[in-house]
Parts: structure tokens; C-alpha cells; sequence
């Protein structure tokens, strides 16, 4: 045994290259690794953001049917002559309602 006292104390150590290559390996597929879960993030989110979007689009189209109270869908019609009145009539066939006028 030794008579004199040990002690350990934080100090600069200094690499070998083979240590040196060793950590930049180990940086470099850490940084590989960060970059392609950082890309995956965004995929994920902006695959959430076009969900989020669609049902945000469905639910202002939603209520502005609620607010006016209608739409404008294609309907089926017929023209048919008004020889009295010397006009076309357009008349809604689902209604029978008149839904427009022109002279002959």
C-alpha cells in the first residue's frame, strides 16, 4: 500500500483519434436519426392539418346552410310556352314552382 492519499478530481482529458472518430460516427447517426424524425413530424402533422382543415371547411359550409336557410343545387326543369302571356316559363319539375320568364 501506498502512503500516500488518492483523491480523483475533474480535469481535461484529451481524445485519442480513434475516440474522436468514434463520437463523430455516433453524432452522425444521431443527426441522421434527428433529421428523419423531424421529417416524419412534419408528415404527421401536415397529414393532421389537412384533416383539421377539411373537417374546419365542412363544419363553415355546415353553417352557412344553417344561416341562409338554403343552397344552389342543379335542379331538373322544363320550359314550357305561356301562349297567353307571349313568354317561355321555367318551371321547376320537383316544385312545379316558375322559376323564370323570357319573351318568345
Amino acid at each position: 500500500m501506498s502512503e500516500y492519499e488518492k483523491t480523483s478530481q475533474y480535469l481535461k482529458y484529451k481524445f485519442a483519434e480513434a475516440e474522436l472518430r468514434e463520437i463523430s460516427k455516433e453524432m452522425a447517426q444521431n443527426v441522421g436519426e434527428l433529421n428523419q424524425m423531424e421529417d416524419d413530424k412534419k408528415a404527421v402533422t401536415s397529414d393532421f392539418k389537412a384533416k383539421i382543415d377539411g373537417i374546419q371547411a365542412t363544419i363553415n359550409n355546415c353553417a352557412n346552410k344553417i344561416t341562409s336557410g338554403f343552397e344552389m343545387r342543379r335542379q331538373e326543369c322544363e320550359i314550357r310556352p305561356d301562349y297567353e302571356g307571349k313568354v317561355w316559363l321555367t318551371i321547376r319539375l320537383d316544385t312545379l314552382d316558375i322559376v323564370g320568364k323570357r319573351a318568345k
